[in-house]
């Protein structure tokens, strides 16, 4: 188990080539403020920027609002085709980091597959 952002740092550097900042100033403050241990998120990463999303809730799940369904299936008609797909499970903190797992890339069509994801439940 590895600090997330540092993995995500090593899988971005050859593919993200614009807007970097969604890597070095959204998806770091997402992992250290938003994502907490036992979350699953999705990461894509392509040369213009990243999208990091979270994958095992979804309060609009199933709806055209969803923004997780619409960048699935913006892939699956071939837009960023030139995009990565990676699951990042948060499993603690330790000294203020995220430590987890982050998949080998996966194919939009796998993830596709599985769409909707579950709704958020009401607290």
């Amino acid at each position: 188990m590895k600090p997330l952002y540092a993995e995500l740092c090593m899988i971005a550097e050859p593919i993200l080539q614009h807007y970097v900042e969604d890597l070095e100033v959204h998806d770091k403050n997402a992992l250290h403020s938003t994502v907490k241990p036992g979350e699953t998120w999705l990461w894509q990463v392509r040369p213009t920027g990243t999208w990091l999303l979270r994958w095992d809730k979804d309060s609009q799940a199933d709806s055209k609002d969803s923004l997780l369904e619409i960048l699935i299936r913006q892939t699956m008609k071939g837009n960023w085709a030139d995009s990565q797909w990676h699951l990042i499970r948060c499993r603690e903190f330790r000294n203020g980091q995220p430590y987890g797992t982050v998949s080998d890339s996966i194919a939009v069509a796998d993830l596709a597959a599985k769409l909707p994801r579950p709704k958020l439940q009401a607290s």
